[in-house]
């Protein structure tokens, strides 16, 4: 079992933060730490998303060597973190279909995490995530539930479809059923 503590916007861009949230994933059993890259623009923050430097993120990358990682929105984004070396990059449900990405992302050596549907296929590894809006409804395929309102079914799901889960859900119910169901990882959001 892989566990993923995602950071989201909660580090406010704040190094304090920052640090206290990789200290309190690692204290409690993270496996890896992950971030959102994108750019500090309306696009992304005018929803409330906080975006990260590339300084406090390279200072995170920095208090836990070969465990902080990234989602990544921006083929500019994606081109910095592999200059890094991530153990691996996440590519969120809305960029779940950008191929040419994922193939430049498996062939720097890194490891590819991609969000999506139960229908989806890649031709490539990666290792799939379900959350609740992949498989809920046509209506909600490209919207974001915050926190997640189901508890989810997931029979059936790992390893066939899925390896893992990514829990936007209050609680650890969630999270808890995807691992007895076979999920090998789990990404949940703090």
């Amino acid at each position: 079992m892989h566990f993923i503590a995602e950071i989201g916007s909660t580090h406010c861009n704040n190094k304090d933060y920052i640090k206290e949230f990789i200290e309190t994933a690692l204290e409690h059993g993270a496996d890896s730490i992950k971030f959102q890259l994108f750019p500090d623009t309306p696009e992304f923050t005018s929803t409330g998303n906080i975006a990260i430097t590339r300084e406090n993120f390279e200072y995170a990358m920095s208090l836990a060597p070969g465990k902080v990682s990234a989602s990544v929105f921006m083929e500019d984004e994606l081109n910095y973190i592999l200059g890094l070396k991530p153990p691996y990059v996440k590519f969120a449900f809305s960029r779940r279909r950008a191929s040419d990405w994922i193939q430049k992302t498996i062939e720097s050596g890194s490891k590819v995490i991609v969000t999506s549907t139960i229908w989806e296929t890649y031709q490539v590894p990666v290792i799939k995530l379900t959350t609740a809006y992949s498989f809920n409804s046509a209506k909600l395929e490209d919207e974001t539930v915050y926190p997640n309102p189901y508890m989810m079914d997931f029979y059936g799901l790992f390893p066939g479809y899925f390896q893992g889960y990514s829990d936007h859900s209050i609680g650890w119910a969630n999270a808890y059923a995807a691992v007895q169901a076979g999920a090998s990882f789990i990404e949940r959001h703090m």
